[in-house]
């Protein structure tokens, strides 16, 4: 079960596993512009932390695997497509 973020963080290096990282991100005490603020910093952290050619080196089966846990207005035969081009931009 997800555990709520309560409290601020020192200025400091964090490791947060997935759940963290979510209730972190979701936190919404202060103000939306904070938490958007948030969602960017753990956003960006997970984009430092991988690679991205190896985590769309193969979209269809990602998509496959994860189609279940993703709610989007996107048509599923545009997602691999998407994730071609996202490897295309890179970071």
């Amino acid at each position: 079960m997800l555990q709520p973020f309560g409290g601020a963080l020192l200025r400091w290096y964090h490791v947060f596993n997935g759940e963290q990282a979510l209730a972190y991100s979701r936190y919404r005490a202060d103000s939306d512009l904070h938490r958007i603020e948030r969602q960017h910093q753990v956003i960006f952290a997970l984009m430092d932390r991988i690679d991205i050619d190896t985590v769309l080196s193969d979209p269809i089966s990602l998509w496959d695997e994860y189609q279940d846990s993703i709610r989007t207005d996107i048509n599923a035969i545009q997602v691999p497509g998407l994730a071609l081009l996202a490897r295309q931009i890179g970071k």
